[in-house]
């Protein structure tokens, strides 16, 4: 069976990482300064209370993070001869395979960023939710070969 795996860019991941680790800055740093110019607490209460807040934001950022980048490999695009591939593996082992064959393809869209270096498709089928593939390396590329199969399909 003839098979081609759609990379994955790890540039939306990266994005989210980095953007997720600014907000969760800007918010301790936002309230420590309330609570050093607006709050009246003990000092030992609210170095204690700021400690607790930096510590804890940092390691619910760090296990998002960890999370995300887990749930990021675990996702796979397959290209079969007969339909498109959609492997999800679980946190826990426990996965799915979704298979769209390509004849209830009904269009596909696609979405750059970074000039054309990665984006995402959006798989738009016949009697079902429409399916987004996304962080994936050259999406007008894959969307060409994808119409290209769904065309063959139709044709047989």
């Amino acid at each position: 069976m003839d098979k081609s795996i759609i990379p994955l860019s790890p540039a939306p991941l990266r994005h989210s990482v980095v953007v997720s680790a600014a907000l969760v800055v800007l918010v301790c740093l936002v309230i420590t300064f309330f609570f050093q110019y607006a709050v009246v607490v003990a000092p030992n209460a609210q170095q204690f209370l700021l400690t607790t807040l930096w510590v804890g934001m940092t390691s619910i950022w760090i296990l998002g993070a960890l999370l995300m980048v887990k749930s990021s490999k675990s996702t796979a695009y397959i290209l079969r001869t007969d339909a498109l591939v959609v492997k999800k593996k679980g946190l826990f082992g426990k996965g799915t395979e979704r298979l769209y064959r390509y004849d209830t393809i009904l269009s596909v869209n696609s979405t750059s960023r970074a000039h054309g270096a990665y984006g995402s498709l959006e798989i738009v089928l016949d009697q079902q939710p429409s399916v987004m593939l996304s962080g994936i390396v050259l999406p007008d590329e894959y969307a060409r070969q994808i119409k290209k199969k769904v065309s063959e399909a139709r044709s047989r």
